[in-house]
């Protein structure tokens, strides 16, 4: 994984408080939305426990050749500087 520093120490914060976890779950490190505003607004919504899914496109998997996420799958919600905020588990894909 290619992380910046900030986001690996999150990372590392949350593996040493579940006992230790598998790299092989760790999925992306993302910004919400496309603006540093909706980033954050998507991103006070979720940490409020308001905000608990989330979409994307499969043309968007298929086009850049990313696998689309699977359950367990972890995920590091950052802010549109790139500034961890919380990690999120993907629970249920749905893809029809």
């Amino acid at each position: 994984m290619s992380l910046s520093a900030a986001v690996d120490e999150l990372w590392n914060e949350y593996a040493a408080s579940v006992g230790g976890i598998d790299d092989s779950r760790f999925y992306e490190a993302f910004a919400f939305g496309d603006s540093d505003e909706l980033a954050a607004e998507l991103a006070q919504l979720v940490l409020s426990g308001t905000k608990r899914a989330t979409a994307g496109s499969l043309w968007t998997f298929e086009s850049t050749g990313k696998r689309l996420p699977a359950p367990g799958d972890l995920s590091v919600v950052t802010t549109w500087a790139g500034e961890p905020l919380c990690i999120i588990e993907a629970m249920k894909i749905m893809n029809e």
